[in-house]
């Protein structure tokens, strides 16, 4: 405790933290000591010294004196359910905390590109800006979808029901050799989440495709804009080849199966397989 610096009313010097707090004005009032009063005002000698008390505060104030050591330091000490102090634990009484999402598994994995999934998690709880939404804010703007096929620009249109992305969509899914994946929103995540299960190679490209997909789109959208140079989605599917067989890459070899084989060769990874 440093008595020289804290104060008797807002500094958390004894067990029941903020005196102020606790007792207000009332106890400031009949202690006569000032608002502004620093704890070496209220010791002599190395003991406590108080007036005496007039009212049920103070006598509840002073009955917590033995409980305070005069002249030790203070110390941070950990108050939880562990004795060792735990990064983990701290965020954990500090959060709260809700159930998990049945798609948790489709945005958060070890091999995701940290700004995909981030798009992606937006998407998920429908909290990307669409012109609709701004419209439904007051925007006084087309809310039209802005690759200029006529369509509200939403969620459910922008992924995948947009003739751009319409385009886009399913030429990834056949490098992950998906057949016949759905295309609304809504069926695709439920998929995701039903069919696609583990770690396996074909899980990870596909989820890592998803995210890039969704990423590169809302990319695209706010490059038109904003009226910057717009990619082909020739371009985009290039990109998101190379990004995320890069990744998939990066992350080791994959065993020997046909699947995984197929796969490889499809993403043109033949790197990628451990013989």
């Amino acid at each position: 405790m440093t008595v020289k610096f804290s104060y008797i009313w807002f500094d958390s010097w004894q067990p029941e933290g903020y005196l102020f707090d606790r007792y207000g004005y009332r106890a400031v009032y009949d202690a006569g000591r000032a608002i502004g009063s620093k704890l070496s005002s209220i010791i002599r000698n190395g003991e406590w010294y108080w007036p005496s008390a007039r009212s049920d505060n103070l006598v509840d104030i002073q009955s917590r004196f033995p409980e305070v050591a005069i002249g030790v330091e203070d110390i941070h000490v950990w108050k939880a359910s562990k004795e060792v102090y735990s990064c983990a634990e701290t965020w954990n009484k500090l959060r709260v905390k809700l159930p998990d999402v049945n798609w948790q598994k489709v945005v958060w994995f070890p091999q995701a590109i940290p700004r995909h999934v981030l798009i992606l998690w937006l998407a998920l709880r429908d909290a990307l800006v669409t012109k609709e939404k701004m419209c439904s804010w007051g925007f006084s703007g087309s809310s039209a979808c802005i690759f200029g096929y006529g369509c509200q620009e939403n969620r459910g249109h922008l992924f995948f029901a947009c003739s751009f992305s319409l385009w886009v969509w399913p030429a990834v899914v056949s490098i992950c050799l998906i057949p016949n994946l759905p295309v609304d929103w809504e069926e695709v995540i439920w998929w995701f989440i039903k069919d696609l299960q583990g770690t396996s190679l074909k899980a990870n490209a596909c989820r890592l495709s998803l995210a890039a997909v969704v990423y590169h789109l809302w990319w695209q959208k706010n490059a038109l804009l904003h009226g910057n140079t717009p990619k082909t989605e020739e371009d985009i599917v290039s990109q998101i080849k190379w990004q995320v067989g890069s990744r998939l890459l990066a992350k080791g070899s994959k065993q020997c199966t046909g699947k995984n084989l197929a796969l490889a060769y499809s993403w043109n990874l033949q790197g990628l397989i451990h013989y």
